[in-house]
């Protein structure tokens, strides 16, 4: 079964649904079928429940996700029963949600193509460009110092990153995202964060070409920076 770790709780807040169908696949290809739930069966059943329970009073699972009546912890039969149907449920809800969300991002980005639907587009250069420089986040806060929870975190949110960018998106959301990253890591290593903020302005200044080129800007327009004229 998937290991129930601080990286796989990242990887929930990230990406739920995704999450969700792997754990569930992976406790229901591990349990016994039918009646006869064994010692292991029961251990594993309940830790999922558990696991997914306190996932759902975080407000981790998505609305209208299949709950589960309370279970009776000493009755084993019943426990693994209800557990195994509720899994198989919980299952088919998040798969369906990946499937509409595999539609919506096709049909963005076969509209893109078409034009019939705002996009950004990076050039190719651009584009090698943000993957590399996105290779080298990677590597380069796998081996910062920072505490694993927050590493986690970074590296999940690249990895989201780096799957959805195509030639034309039509969005940058995830990309902006990057530079509030960017101050947390400042915050926390200081001066030792340069490598990693260096490569993060890189991306954003690609960003904001691309962004300005879709929007008809002025060629050659400077990416704004924020001014603190408080004391004004």
């Amino acid at each position: 079964m998937i290991a129930l770790d601080e990286a796989f709780v990242e990887r929930m807040k990230v990406d739920t649904a995704a999450a969700v169908t792997e754990l569930c696949a992976s406790v229901l290809a591990e349990v016994q079928k039918g009646s006869n739930w064994s010692a292991n069966d029961y251990k594993i059943l309940s830790q999922a429940y558990m696991f997914l329970e306190a996932a759902r009073e975080a407000n981790i699972l998505a609305s209208g996700s299949p709950v589960i009546a309370a279970v009776d912890m000493t009755n084993r039969k019943f426990m693994c029963a209800a557990i195994q149907t509720w899994l198989v449920e919980l299952r088919s809800f998040y798969r369906a949600i990946l499937d509409l969300n595999a539609l919506d991002s096709s049909k963005n980005h076969f509209r893109s193509m078409f034009g019939s639907l705002f996009s950004y587009e990076f050039s190719q250069g651009d584009l090698e460009k943000v993957q590399l420089l996105v290779n080298e986040l990677r590597e380069r806060i796998s081996s910062a110092a920072l505490d694993d929870s927050h590493k986690r975190r970074l590296l999940v949110r690249l990895e989201k990153l780096q799957s959805e960018l195509h030639k034309k998106v039509s969005d940058l959301d995830r990309f902006w995202g990057l530079i509030g990253d960017a101050g947390v890591v400042i915050g926390k290593l200081g001066d030792d964060a340069k490598p990693i903020v260096d490569r993060i302005r890189e991306v954003a200044d690609i960003v904001w070409r691309t962004q300005s080129r879709a929007e008809e800007l002025p060629s050659g327009s400077e990416f704004p920076r924020l001014e603190d004229k408080s004391g004004e």
